[in-house]
């Protein structure tokens, strides 16, 4: 239900290099201003926290590399995308950390295929961080290749894929199960595809 579950996601529930990636930050490309991002989103602590308070805290500092993550920020207009929960509301990850039997995430909605992506990324990692609990879980993916493409269209996406290869070798003996759907198989990564019955 959209209106009492939307589907969003903290930009805190990511991990460091989800957030980079999210802000087309390379590590070595981009030193600076990946340290500088890092530093930030460090010294918000444990608590929850958006891409706004990533600003805020930004601002803050008058350097130059505080203020190219504030114009990175804007100018990829990342803050503006549809799939994040301010600091304050529920997110996907609140969702699965309480008792359920089933969770439908339909991803469709969202306009922007790399949002769809950053939501995929977030239950993947979700359950992929969780896996020593041993807690059988059928992870079925409609569309699969909008997922896992043999060529990644960008760094969330191929995060996204790298995890789905990972899943798809070892996640068994964890009991994480994949069930791909597609009209395209050929379009599916083949290390995701080569794991497939």
């Amino acid at each position: 239900d959209e209106d009492e579950n939307p589907l969003r996601i903290r930009f805190s529930d990511l991990p460091d290099d989800d957030q980079a990636r999210t802000l087309q930050l390379d590590p070595l490309a981009d030193r600076d201003e990946f340290h500088t991002f890092r530093t930030i989103a460090r010294s918000l602590g444990d608590r929850p926290y958006d891409l706004q308070d990533i600003r805020h805290a930004a601002s803050e500092n008058l350097g130059e590399s505080t203020r190219d993550v504030s114009l990175r920020i804007a100018n990829l207009e990342v803050e503006d995308w549809s799939v994040w929960a301010r600091s304050d509301e529920s997110s996907l990850a609140d969702l699965l950390t309480t008792p359920w039997r089933s969770v439908v995430l339909d991803v469709s909605r969202f306009g922007r295929p790399i949002e769809r992506s950053v939501v995929a990324l977030a239950m993947l990692r979700y359950f992929w961080n969780h896996r020593e609990q041993r807690k059988p879980v059928l992870m079925v993916i409609d569309e699969a290749h909008n997922i896992c493409p043999a060529t990644p269209r960008d760094a969330i996406q191929q995060a996204a894929t790298d995890l789905l290869v990972t899943i798809a070798g070892e996640g068994r003996k964890y009991g994480l199960y994949l069930l791909l759907a597609t009209q395209r198989p050929d379009k599916i990564h083949p290390n995701v595809l080569s794991q497939c019955d």
